[in-house]
């Protein structure tokens, strides 16, 4: 059987969960009668394709150039071309679409007749340009549509060749302040912005409804999916990536929360460090660890430079780093769908505080729920936290082995 696996970008262990879960499925994989081939871009200053060989298989690496409009973030027909004689000579049986961020939604137009296309919904990068299904100014969206896309998206449609050299130079917040100034200016390519909205919408409903097997780590992913009436997603849960042990917890007070995860806006990471304004460092400390805009952390780590900014944390070490801690606090602005940190939070015996949306609560049936965005729904639930010492949930999630497997037969399954 032959496998073709895309995720958005390439060393694999730099890019997130998506790339870390991935990662974990090449060295599976390689135990198995799979013939495996990672599609991964990789910005160069032409285009070419690169290709690497590990004992796992072989990684494709498409060498491309930075996007200069929005639309190339999802239409690029110089990928398709490149691509087209390689996906015919390797011929794949399935291709298992993990991220599409950086590769063509049209990718699924030159693939050989009998291939398969299965898509893991690990965010909601598809339906949504920005990828988290979340308005900066509005909250948590409904779902797409051209009207409300053109607004939240209108510093990115602004995308043009200067802010590749601007990035490189200016802080991020005064980035984005340049790209609304952009959004007053009359651009040629920026004429008809609904029309690219649209024009993207329906390549991704093209592209779904393409798809021969549709799966979804969470239920309410799956749900929301449905109000948006797109593809019913298939429910399949996802492994531990690496041992995760339960080792005694400190036992003196103060009682010791952690943050680890991404240290972005939407991770509600404002929302936490607010809350924490009211809580006694006598009773509890937090520490936040994490990567992210170093121009932002500077600026949060030197207003509150009275927590533990511990940087990021190697995969390899999140075990005994999780196990200095009593409670993992992931107050996400989005519906997150299903955290690796939270399901290995769990396994190494800690108590879990997490927005009432998105899929977390599903992983943590018993955690402490709380309101996106409202510190002082985090602050009451940081403060029960510390009167009751709720017993952790006793959690159990698929071996890389065994999802390993549950992968090779979904796969058998679509070949019959």
């Amino acid at each position: 059987m032959k496998v073709m696996m895309t995720v958005h970008g390439y060393p694999l262990k730099k890019m997130g969960g998506v790339g870390l879960y991935v990662e974990a499925l090449t060295r599976i994989f390689q135990k198995s009668n799979v013939s495996l081939a990672l599609l991964a871009p990789i910005t160069s200053n032409r285009w070419n394709l690169r290709i690497e060989r590990f004992k796992w298989g072989l990684a494709y690496l498409i060498e491309q150039p930075p996007i200069q409009e929005w639309k190339q973030t999802w239409f690029r027909p110089e990928l398709s071309n490149l691509l087209q004689t390689t996906l015919s000579n390797w011929n794949p049986d399935v291709l298992h679409i993990h991220h599409h961020n950086d590769l063509s939604l049209h990718l699924h137009e030159i693939l050989p007749s009998k291939t398969k296309i299965v898509i893991t919904l690990h965010d909601y990068a598809l339906p949504c340009a920005r990828g988290q299904l979340y308005n900066p100014n509005l909250g948590i969206c409904s779902g797409p549509s051209p009207a409300k896309c053109v607004v939240c998206l209108s510093s990115e449609i602004q995308h043009t060749p200067l802010t590749n050299i601007l990035k490189k130079h200016l802080p991020q917040k005064q980035l984005e302040q340049l790209k609304i100034l952009f959004t007053k200016t009359s651009i040629p390519h920026l004429v008809n912005k609904d029309q690219h909205i649209q024009n993207r919408l329906e390549a991704v409903n093209k592209l779904l409804n393409k798809a021969d097997l549709l799966l979804s780590p969470s239920y309410d992913l799956i749900n929301r999916f449905n109000q948006m009436n797109l593809p019913k997603p298939t429910h399949i849960s996802l492994p531990v990536l690496r041992p995760i042990q339960n080792d005694l917890k400190p036992t003196k007070k103060p009682h010791r929360f952690v943050f680890a995860s991404s240290i972005i806006k939407t991770k509600g990471i404002e929302t936490l460090l607010e809350a924490f304004q009211h809580i006694s460092p006598e009773q509890a400390t937090l520490t936040i660890a994490g990567f992210g805009d170093t121009t932002y952390i500077d600026r949060l780590q030197k207003e509150y430079s009275h927590h533990n900014w511990v940087g990021e944390i190697p995969h390899q070490k999140m075990s005994e780093f999780l196990n200095r801690h009593h409670t993992l606090i992931l107050p996400s602005l989005w519906p997150e769908n299903s955290p690796i940190i939270v399901r290995e939070a769990l396994l190494a015996g800690l108590t879990i505080i997490c927005s009432s949306q998105g899929g977390s609560s599903e992983l943590a049936p018993k955690a402490r729920l709380v309101t996106p965005g409202c510190p002082e729904s985090l602050t009451h639930a940081v403060q029960a936290e510390l009167l009751e010492q709720p017993t952790p949930t006793e959690a159990t999630f698929p071996s890389l082995q065994s999802h390993g497997k549950e992968l090779q037969n979904l796969y058998s399954q679509l070949l019959v």
